[in-house]
């Protein structure tokens, strides 16, 4: 498989709006940290997607969550096991006048996305939920969920909501030559690795597995990436002992 390597200088177009991008990663890294931390988790998982921030499950190491909030979820490759919050999802569509702001609730999550039909709208939602109070308030035992049932509902919520970044948005920047996937015989959103960069002196580095158009992409060697990489990590090293 074969690594591209680039770099570009801070000051221009392409350096301003990747620094931007940069900062959104940085903000949705903090929001999932704080969440993960938040629940007690020792590690977080994200989409194969997102260059940045999102959960999609986490572990909690030798300690075993509450059952009534969390559901198994398989293992990961190095046997630790993973937990998704218990609580499902099923999507909808809420059809409303034009001038209406739709505002999410406790269940409910509504899209930006949404399209016009004359003088009224189409918004799609995603709609929380929790398979055994459905199955309570279809059998009459109860009409409003338990503190457990709340709280797992609540979490996830909450993971839904935490910003995300995806690899597609860098991709895009740069203008990655994606198509290659096609000939690779792969999916288009099925990529081997996450782009790997740092930032030392004037330049941004980049590594990434597709070929990218971008005018203002210098290419360079792997040698010269490697090297450049490895002073970046000795000067950082310099800094924290100096702290």
């Amino acid at each position: 498989m074969s690594k591209y390597y680039y770099r570009f200088t801070k000051f221009k177009d392409l350096g301003i709006l990747f620094n931007k991008f940069w900062h959104d990663c940085q903000k949705a890294e903090q929001k999932a940290d704080a969440w993960a931390k938040k629940v007690g988790a020792e590690q977080y998982y994200s989409s194969p997607l997102a260059f940045e921030g999102g959960v999609t499950c986490v572990s909690f190491g030798d300690k075993i969550p509450d059952k009534r909030i969390w559901k198994s979820v398989g293992k990961d490759a190095d046997g630790i096991e993973m937990y998704e919050v218990l609580c499902s999802q099923r999507n909808g569509m809420e059809i409303m006048k034009k001038n209406r702001q739709p505002s999410n609730t406790q269940t409910r999550i509504y899209s930006r996305q949404r399209k016009e039909q004359g003088d009224m709208i189409v918004v799609p939602y995603i709609e929380l939920y929790r398979e055994d109070y459905e199955q309570d308030k279809a059998g009459l035992k109860k009409q409003r969920m338990n503190k457990w049932q709340r709280e797992a509902v609540s979490l996830e919520r909450s993971r839904l909501l935490l910003p995300m970044v995806p690899v597609e948005r860098l991709y895009r920047l740069l203008q990655a030559d994606t198509h290659i996937d096609v000939e690779r015989g792969r999916a288009a959103l099925v990529r081997d690795t996450t782009p790997m960069f740092f930032e030392y002196g004037n330049y941004f580095y980049v590594s990434i597995d597709y070929p990218c158009k971008h005018p203002e992409l210098q290419e360079i060697g792997s040698e010269v990436f490697m090297e450049l990489r490895r002073a970046k990590l000795e000067t950082q090293r310099n800094l924290e002992a100096l702290n």
